[in-house]
């Protein structure tokens, strides 16, 4: 922790993240996620429980209020709306001389795109760390010696690279606002203006991760596997899952098929219009605990709790809106993210058909005659929790085809099946190999335990249903599909290649 006596933290997270690329639009960069945890929660972790913050709103700032209200609900903390957070006089300068009236005593500032080491240090000091970036001039360079700063380059390329990190403490408050201010009037808003104005700057240097540009983001991802879905973010903080959406009808649908079946499902402990959350679940996910003896206990208390048959609810328009139409704006949206890709003729020394020739064999109309019932709608083994005792399901899909209520029962085999086969946590961690040369690629992927056994009892299952292997086999390709259209770079073209690989074993004569 920062020992930090009685100074308040103020935590900017008013601007719009500009440098964000595709993100900027969706959600306030304080919250994007590194390593399970919003950057705001990795800096607020970094001090004692009692600390008092002060978190400077603008940009998206109600997505703040309501995550911290969720991640942080016992957190003592003082919001201040920035109003003028849009133009170009706006800054860091600016976002603290409005919160000057909270901080007329010694204060510890950080950026929300630092995410920051550990500070013990008193009096007035600004955080410095050598970037991983080498372009200094995207930087504020300092120059020091003997720990005192003698020199501030702003934005300007040095070659001794040694940036402000985006964290400060300023033990006298007056000089230094006195001097923003009387850049803001100039025009100017960076912080460098203050810092020139303490006699007394030291420097201190910790440990620092920048990730306030998407190049700088992404790097910081690079060791999660590329697992991540555009439009959605997981943040596990303390006893609580917390869930992002930028689209707020997924809150509203999940929230409400939660409420359908209270006991299979965690019960939801807050939500707003894009978040909603519910405390973590103990136990482990199936991939850890996978035996025939688990899966057949599993598949009973599946039938008995969730999978009820309802043959008189027909669901073929929203199964063909579901497998049909989801399936090719899944593959438009991969399209767009790999325009100069060609896919591969031939996939572990197997000749595979394309895409636009495999889907055009898909039997559409028996696949859309679907089996109406509740289901999970994306019951792959890390959402099934095992207790020992019981069973509870996490991540449901929220509708199937835009309905609540139902949807194919097939699905729920088909998502077995396929993360049998591909051990979906095992990407998660980038534990997949993909050699691409040429047009032949060699994909490997780990599938999870007593694979064989347990597709025999799911195959055995969904068959008592009246739902046919070929059926399934067909979805599973479907899939990986849509898995490839959802996620990112790389792992988005070998769930392609493996989609490939599936339905050309499925419906091309061998």
């Amino acid at each position: 922790m920062i020992g930090i006596d009685d100074a308040k933290v103020c935590i900017a997270t008013a601007g719009q993240g500009t440098r964000m690329g595709r993100y900027a639009e969706m959600i306030n960069k304080s919250l994007l996620p590194v390593g399970g945890k919003a950057a705001i929660t990795h800096i607020i972790e970094e001090f004692p429980a009692d600390t008092r913050f002060v978190i400077a709103l603008g940009y998206l700032g109600q997505q703040v209020r309501d995550y911290i209200g969720l991640a942080h609900p016992r957190l003592r903390v003082e919001f201040v709306e920035v109003d003028d957070w849009s133009s170009e006089k706006s800054g860091p300068g600016p976002t603290l001389l409005a919160c000057r009236h909270l901080l007329d005593k010694p204060f510890i500032y950080v950026a929300c795109d630092s995410i920051i080491g550990r500070v013990k240090a008193k009096g007035n000091w600004i955080g410095v760390a050598v970037p991983d970036d080498t372009n200094s001039a995207s930087y504020c360079n300092i120059e020091t010696r003997h720990g005192v700063v003698i020199d501030i380059h702003d934005k300007v390329a040095t070659a001794d690279r040694i940036a402000f990190t985006g964290m400060m403490r300023i033990e006298t408050p007056k000089p230094f606002f006195t001097a923003l201010e009387n850049a803001a009037q100039a025009g100017r808003g960076e912080l460098s203006e203050g810092f020139r104005a303490l006699g007394d700057l030291h420097s201190q240097e910790h440990a620092w991760t920048d990730v306030g540009t998407l190049e700088r983001y992404e790097w910081a991802l690079a060791d999660e596997g590329g697992f991540a879905k555009d439009g959605e973010f997981f943040y596990h903080v303390g006893s609580r899952v917390i869930k992002f959406f930028a689209d707020p009808q997924i809150v509203l649908d999940r929230c409400a098929r939660a409420e359908m079946r209270p006991g299979i499902f965690p019960e939801i402990v807050g939500a707003t219009s894009q978040f909603y959350a519910y405390e973590w679940v103990p136990g482990e996910t199936f991939y850890s605990v996978t035996c025939t003896n688990v899966v057949g206990k599993f598949l009973d208390w599946m039938s008995n709790a969730v999978w009820q048959p309802l043959g008189c609810i027909d669901i073929s328009t929203e199964a063909r809106s579901f497998y049909h139409d989801k399936t090719m704006a899944r593959l438009a949206s991969f399209r767009a993210k790999n325009p100069d890709w060609e896919e591969p003729v031939q996939i572990n020394g197997s000749a595979v058909g394309s895409i636009d020739t495999l889907l055009d064999m898909v039997p559409w109309d028996s696949i859309c005659r679907g089996d109406a019932s509740f289901i999970h709608g994306d019951l792959q083994f890390d959402n099934i929790i095992y207790t020992e005792t019981s069973f509870k399901l996490i991540d449901w899909r929220q509708d199937f085809g835009g309905r609540l209520d139902v949807g194919d029962l097939a699905y729920d085999f088909a998502k077995l099946i396929a993360g049998l086969r591909v051990d979906f946590s095992g990407l998660k961690d980038g534990s997949y190999m993909m050699q691409d040369v040429g047009r032949s690629v060699e994909v490997t992927t780990w599938a999870a335990r007593e694979p064989t056994e347990c597709e025999a009892l799911i195959f055995a299952r969904a068959e008592e249903y009246g739902i046919s292997r070929r059926k399934l086999e067909i979805i599973v390709g479907l899939v990986y599909l849509s898995m490839a259209g959802l996620h990112i770079a790389p792992l988005d073209r070998l769930l392609y290649c493996l989609a490939q690989e599936q339905l050309s074993g499925v419906l091309l004569p061998r």
